[in-house]
C-alpha cells in the first residue's frame, strides 16, 4: 500500500515539477516584459554618463549581501555519509552546537576566492561603497534581536526533536515550521546556509513519513537550493525519503540555468534600505543580479518582483582568462549598470553664514566700587571659512545698574566689539565651539564715591559742604577706550534646522588703552538665538 503511494505521489510530483519550468518560464516572460523598459533606460542613463566626462555623480552605497555556488548540485557521486547523520557531519549537528557561533568570526566562514577578486575589482571603481558578505553576517551576528529569534528557533528545533522520537510527528512538524520561519526573519541563510538546508532536509523526512510527499519534494527542493552539496545515503535514510530527494534533485538539474537562479534566489537576502547585489555561481558561469525593494506596498506579487530587480547579468570565464582577469570584467559589467544619481547643484553655492543675537549680563573684576554688574544686547555674525573655523564679527551695548553700596553716583555705558577665529566641534543636533579674538571696547564717563553724605543727595541739590563736598568726595573718571584679546567659548543646540539657541561665557583684558580707567577684567555671558542662511 505504501508503494502504491509512494508511485502515485511520485508521479504527481514528476507532474508537479515539470510546471515548475513551465510557471517560471511564464513568470520570468511577466517579469522580464514588465523590467525590459527599466533596464533599456538604465542603459541609456549608462550612455549619457559615459559621454559626459565632466559630469560629477553621487558615491552609491552597494550592499553585497551574498555569493552563492551551486556548482555542486550536478555532483552525483555516492556520497559516504548522510547529511542528516550528524556522528559523521557533527559541524550539522543541532543537539550539541549552538546555531550561532560567534568566536573567530573569520574562521567561521570561508569565502570563496572568487568573492574575494570581486571584492578587489568593486573597490577599484569609483563612486561606489561596498559593503561585503563578511560584513553582513558581522552584523548579523552582533544583532541583538538576531540572537534573541535564533536562540527561540533553537528551543523549537529542540522541542520538535522530542516530539519526533516519541513519534508525534504532527506537533514535530508544527514545532520545525515555527523553527525555520524565526530563522527566516533572523535571515539565517546568510550566516549559516548547511545548518538551514538541514533543516529542511528534517522537515521533508518528517513529511515522507506522514505520505506527504509533495511536501517533502519542496523541503528538499529548498534544502538543495541553499546547500547544493547536501546528500542523503541509502541505508542511512529510508527507500522513500531517498526515492523523493532523488526525484527533486534530478527535476533541479534538468532546470536552465536562468530557472534554477530564479529558483535559488531567496527575498530574505535582499537589503531593505539599499541596492543588494546577489552573485550565484553555476559551474563556470556566473549570475549577478541587482536588487532595490520597492517602497510601493500596494504591489502585485509579480510587480513587485519585477519593480525589486533592477538588472541581472551573466558573465562565463573564458577557457584562456584568468580568475582575476574575469571578475573584473563581472565588476565592470554591474558597476555600468548601477543607477548612479548626478551629483544634485547647489542653488545657493554662498557660504555659510549665521546671525545670532541675544540679551548678556557682565560684570567687571576690577573695579573701585563693590560688584557692578551691566545688562545689555549682544549681536554676532558668523560666517564658515573651513569645516571647523569659522570667522566671527560681533559687538555688545550694555549699561551699568546701580552697585549694592551706592558707591556708583552716574551710570555709565560699556560698547564691545570684536573679531576673530572661532574652531568649532560641530555635531548632530549640537556644538561647542572656543575662539580668540581682538576687542575693541568704550568705557563711558561716571562718577564714584566713598562718602555717606554724597550718597544719599543728588549732585545738583544744595548740600552743605560739610556733609558733602563734590570737589573732595566725588571722584569724576573721564571716557576712555581700550583694546586687547578676547576669550570666547559657545555651546549651542539645534532647534530646528535654521534656528539653533547658544550659550556664550567670554572674558577679556587690556592690551592698550586710551586713558587709564579703573573698570577693568570684564567676565560676562550671554543667551542668543541663531537664524543660519545657506545651512548645508
Amino acid at each position: 500500500m505504501i508503494l502504491i503511494l509512494l508511485c502515485l505521489s511520485l508521479t504527481q510530483l514528476s507532474y508537479i515539477t515539470t510546471t515548475w519550468a513551465q510557471e517560471i518560464n511564464s513568470s520570468n516572460q511577466l517579469v522580464d516584459n514588465q523590467f525590459k523598459d527599466k533596464q533599456t533606460s538604465i542603459q541609456s542613463n549608462m550612455a549619457k554618463r559615459m559621454a559626459d566626462e565632466n559630469a560629477v555623480y553621487e558615491n552609491l552605497y552597494l550592499s553585497y549581501v551574498h555569493s552563492h555556488d551551486l556548482t555542486p548540485l550536478y555532483q552525483n557521486h555516492e556520497r559516504k555519509s548522510s547529511a542528516l547523520d550528524f556522528q559523521s557531519n557533527p559541524e550539522y549537528d543541532f543537539e550539541h552546537t549552538s546555531l550561532l557561533e560567534v568566536k573567530n568570526i573569520k574562521n567561521n566562514h570561508s569565502s570563496p576566492k572568487w568573492e574575494f577578486e570581486l571584492l578587489v575589482a568593486f573597490r577599484s571603481l569609483s563612486n561606489l561603497r561596498i559593503k561585503s558578505p563578511l560584513q553582513q553576517r558581522r552584523t548579523l551576528e552582533k544583532s541583538i534581536a538576531v540572537r534573541r529569534l535564533i536562540k527561540l528557533a533553537h528551543d523549537f528545533i529542540k522541542y520538535s526533536n522530542q516530539a519526533y522520537k516519541l513519534v508525534d510527528l504532527e506537533r514535530a512538524q508544527v514545532l520545525l515550521d515555527s523553527a525555520i520561519e524565526l530563522l527566516i526573519q533572523a535571515r539565517y541563510t546568510l550566516i549559516k546556509p548547511k545548518k538551514m538546508a538541514v533543516l529542511y532536509l528534517r522537515r521533508g523526512v518528517v513529511a515522507v513519513e506522514q505520505k506527504q510527499f509533495l511536501l517533502a519534494a519542496m523541503n528538499f527542493r529548498e534544502a538543495l537550493l541553499l546547500s547544493p552539496g547536501v546528500r542523503l545515503k541509502k541505508g542511512f535514510d529510508s527507500p522513500a525519503t531517498i526515492e523523493v530527494f532523488e526525484q527533486t534533485l534530478k527535476q533541479l538539474q534538468n532546470l536552465k540555468p536562468y530557472e534554477l537562479i530564479k529558483l535559488a534566489e531567496r527575498r530574505e537576502w535582499k537589503e531593505e534600505r539599499q541596492i543588494s547585489l546577489i552573485i550565484i555561481k553555476l559551474k563556470n558561469s556566473f549570475f549577478a543580479s541587482v536588487w532595490q525593494t520597492s517602497k510601493s506596498k500596494k504591489l502585485s506579487v509579480e510587480s513587485s518582483f519585477a519593480k525589486n530587480m533592477l538588472v541581472r547579468e551573466e558573465l562565463t570565464l573564458n577557457k584562456s582568462e584568468s580568475l582575476n582577469e574575469g571578475m573584473k570584467r563581472l565588476a565592470t559589467k554591474i558597476w555600468a549598470i548601477l543607477p548612479f544619481k548626478l551629483q544634485k547643484k547647489s542653488v545657493n553655492s554662498s557660504v555659510p553664514w549665521q546671525i545670532m543675537s541675544g540679551w548678556g549680563l557682565s560684570t567687571l573684576l576690577k573695579s573701585p566700587v563693590s560688584t557692578v554688574a551691566f545688562p545689555g544686547m549682544v549681536f554676532e555674525v558668523d560666517v564658515q571659512a573651513f569645516r571647523q573655523l569659522q570667522l566671527k564679527w560681533g559687538g555688545s551695548f550694555s549699561n551699568s545698574i546701580q552697585d549694592s553700596a551706592r558707591d556708583l553716583r552716574e551710570s555709565f555705558g560699556m560698547a564691545n566689539a570684536y573679531f576673530g577665529p572661532f574652531w568649532s566641534r560641530v555635531k548632530t543636533h549640537w556644538w561647542i565651539s572656543l575662539g580668540f579674538m581682538i576687542e575693541w571696547t568704550y568705557l563711558g564717563s561716571t562718577k564714584i564715591t566713598r562718602s555717606v553724605g554724597c550718597k544719599f543727595f543728588d549732585s545738583e541739590a544744595s548740600v552743605p559742604l560739610e556733609i558733602c563736598n563734590p570737589n573732595r568726595d566725588v571722584r569724576v573718571i573721564p571716557s576712555s577706550w581700550r583694546l586687547g584679546p578676547r576669550l570666547q567659548m559657545s555651546l549651542g543646540l539645534q532647534l530646528v534646522r535654521p534656528l539653533s539657541i547658544a550659550l556664550q561665557l567670554n572674558t577679556s583684558g587690556s592690551v592698550y588703552e586710551q586713558n587709564k580707567h579703573p573698570f577693568a577684567w570684564p567676565v560676562g555671558g550671554s543667551i542668543l538665538i541663531g537664524y543660519s542662511f545657506n545651512s548645508k
